[in-house]
């Protein structure tokens, strides 16, 4: 497999395990939901640490696909753009998504990597479905590329966050 196509499925994989991490933390979507967790996760220290640390790296990771630009190794949109096969249907379906993009990368722009004053427009702003609107179809161009298999690979090592539990007393 092509070097920056694997950067892109490591990158892509990583952003799902830690938004699989932090729908564990805060009991979203869980089969057998645990509020216990997710009061743990408010109330301890470190635990709400690592919920921050989750969230962001899922910001970090998205943007490295998500980012034009000539730095943008792991693009999507340069991989969809430089395939043989046409694409647009998809770079389209892309384009409805703009606001949704936006917000990730201005999230991971002022909120995790320069704290901007209005950081706290994030907040107000963000909505758990546009995460699996934006994951699904990066998945969908990964696929049209050629790369079902290798992605499939990746994900089946992605724990579940319904495969694991913290043992509450």
């Amino acid at each position: 497999m092509d070097e920056s196509i694997h950067r892109l499925i490591k990158n892509y994989s990583s952003a799902r395990t830690s938004w699989e991490t932090w729908c564990f933390l805060n009991d979203i979507d869980m089969k057998k939901s645990s509020k216990v967790i997710r009061e743990m996760c408010s109330n301890n220290e470190l635990f709400y640490h690592f919920r921050y640390l989750a969230l962001k790296d899922v910001h970090i990771e998205l943007y490295k696909l998500l980012k034009e630009g000539c730095s943008s190794k792991d693009n999507i949109f340069k991989f969809l753009r430089n395939d043989s096969n046409d694409h647009s249907e998809l770079l389209e379906e892309f384009k409805k998504l703009d606001h949704e993009i936006e917000a990730i990368k201005n999230a991971r722009d002022k909120m995790y990597a320069h704290l901007d004053p209005d950081f706290s427009d994030f907040m107000t702003s963000f909505k758990v479905n546009d995460f699996y609107i934006v994951f699904d179809l990066i998945e969908k161009s990964i696929i049209a590329l050629g790369y079902e298999t290798q992605l499939l690979d990746a994900l089946k090592l992605i724990p579940s966050r319904n495969e694991f539990e913290l043992i509450e007393k």
